[in-house]
């Protein structure tokens, strides 16, 4: 098994765009797993922070 973390920052102003996006993903959970079931990735999770007033997400 592997287990992998990523972190990306949001570009400045594009905080909007996350939350669209994130909203997009949890309204086709269905179409997202079918994405993620031939990779043989079975959980896929996604954190957000904010540092220093610089927001980033985790995969």
């Amino acid at each position: 098994m592997k287990i992998e973390l990523t972190r990306f920052r949001v570009r400045e102003n594009s905080q909007s765009s996350v939350g669209e996006w994130m909203q997009f993903l949890n309204s086709n959970a269905s179409a997202v797993r079918e994405t993620l079931e031939p990779e043989q990735m079975y959980v896929e999770t996604i954190f957000s922070e904010t540092i220093d007033g610089n927001d980033y997400l985790y995969w």
